[in-house]
């Protein structure tokens, strides 16, 4: 018997990712002003990114259960290239946080300024609202084809939608 904590799993990474999301690209300058907005931000992208770990070994563990392994394969791929996109996003949010009060080690080691350069190029300009724009998406479908994957292309207007663009049945 398999236990199958999938399912259960994937609300955690889909949940905090979210929240980060919404709170990266909805930048009310209300909300951007606060000193815990950035600290916020960054809990939600970090807790989101450790808990795509377990939610991505428990899918190795079952993906042989399912007879469709071309959509088990793409919905695999997608939620990877997610993880990817906000693993990256991760690193450059906790360079600019250590920054903030660095290491009197990290003071002095040559190598840092560029990292805390390269970071601020990702967290500080549009590109960190096209990476959380196309990590989103890739959210979304992902979760998307798992539905397809238990429940069918017509589970709601949503999979069926991916479903029909991806020619999915």
């Amino acid at each position: 018997m398999n236990l199958n904590v999938h399912p259960l799993l994937v609300h955690f990474p889909i949940a905090f990712l979210t929240g980060y999301s919404l709170l990266e690209l909805a930048r009310f300058p209300l909300l951007t002003r606060q000193s815990f907005y950035f600290y916020t931000k960054a809990t939600f992208l970090f807790a989101g990114v450790i808990a795509t770990g377990p939610a991505i070994l428990a899918g190795l563990l079952i993906q042989d259960q399912f007879p469709n392994h071309t959509l088990v394969s793409l919905h695999q791929n997608i939620n990877i290239a997610m993880s990817i996109i906000f693993f990256i996003l991760a690193v450059g949010y906790l360079i600019i946080w250590i920054n903030q009060n660095p290491l009197e080690y990290l003071k002095h080691q040559w190598w840092w300024p560029i990292k805390v350069r390269g970071a601020h190029l990702l967290i500080q300009t549009p590109v960190v609202f096209l990476l959380t724009l196309i990590g989103l998406g890739l959210l979304l479908v992902g979760g998307a084809l798992g539905g397809i994957i238990v429940y069918g292309p017509n589970l709601d207007p949503f999979t069926s939608f991916i479903a029909n663009i991806l020619n999915v049945r």
